[in-house]
């Protein structure tokens, strides 16, 4: 059995460490300081998290037949991602984007190509492969085909695990809910921390969290409210850091660990892969995250 199959999105980013922001205005030019080329997204990134781990893990969708397509299949196969149920659409662009990265601070901006391309159609969701993963991983890519892999995944028994707030059509369907701080707060129209979670809690997911960046993060459970902290690294870039912790929280959900554990073991591996540059060069193996959380004193490793 996978302990996770993912339906959403992924592209390709195109990473420069910057010296200063170049202006239209100005004469000044910036340094390229680092450089690199990364698969990205949400769920994607996620998944290449869990199969970095050693989970068993598969996306189910679409790639355009174009240079950008033909990178997120490679990136896919070189971590162990299962690409056996990806198709690849004739005509279709994949999404790429440039992240411009501030050297000394870490601040980030990022720049957006055109594509066309649906990640998922009705015909592309397969209820074998769904009913025999542990978990749905999904993110806030709309659809009748998403509805329908999640409607699924609830029939079968499996967790359905999503980066972002559910929509309305989404209420029922979804176990699992984690989001940026920001991100809640907008799509809930809430003011405080506290509002936001409870607004989240109230989607009708059994588990609701809330990322805070570098103070860590967040949950409300039927047993109560908890704050996981963060973890000091010295940080190079946070691209991505959302989407590796989804990826090792729903590899602790998988592996059957409680909450509290799966929440301290995903806020330390998303710590670790600021380490470095892109959203996956920095993503740890099993045992160097075990490593990492020893030797902060971890009470469950």
């Amino acid at each position: 059995m996978l302990s996770c199959v993912g339906v959403g999105f992924h592209c390709v980013d195109y990473l420069l460490r910057i010296t200063n922001m170049p202006s239209f205005e100005g004469p000044e030019h910036a340094r390229v300081v680092e450089y690199s080329v990364q698969g990205g997204g949400p769920v994607s990134t996620a998944l290449v998290t869990m199969a970095k781990l050693g989970a068993k893990v598969a996306y189910m969708g679409r790639v355009g037949d174009d240079d950008a397509g033909r990178f997120i299949l490679d990136e896919y196969r070189r971590y162990g991602v299962d690409v056996s149920h990806i198709r690849v659409e004739k005509g279709g662009t994949s999404p790429r984007d440039l992240v411009l990265v501030h050297a000394e601070t870490g601040e980030r901006a990022f720049i957006f190509f055109p594509f066309k391309l649906i990640f998922l159609k009705i015909e592309d969701v397969d209820e074998e492969l769904i009913r025999n993963s542990k978990i749905l991983l999904i993110d806030g890519c709309k659809g009748e085909a998403f509805i329908r892999a999640c409607k699924l995944a609830k029939k079968a028994g499996s967790i359905v695990l999503m980066d972002g707030v559910p929509s309305k059509d989404l209420i029922g369907l979804v176990d699992i809910a984690i989001a940026s701080d920001d991100w809640v707060r907008m799509a809930l129209k809430a003011k405080t921390l506290q509002e936001a979670l409870e607004k989240l809690f109230a989607r009708g997911v059994e588990i609701a969290g809330i990322t805070l960046g570098s103070e860590g993060s967040i949950f409300k459970t039927e047993e109560g409210v908890f704050r996981q902290r963060g973890f000091k690294v010295k940080v190079v870039d946070t691209t991505g850091a959302g989407d590796v912790f989804h990826g090792a929280f729903a590899y602790g959900i998988a592996e059957g660990w409680d909450i509290r554990k799966t929440a301290e073991f995903a806020s330390a591996v998303a710590a670790i892969k600021c380490k470095r540059l892109g959203g996956r060069a920095g993503i740890p193996d099993l045992q160097e995250a075990i490593n990492f959380l020893r030797k902060t004193g971890s009470p469950y490793f």
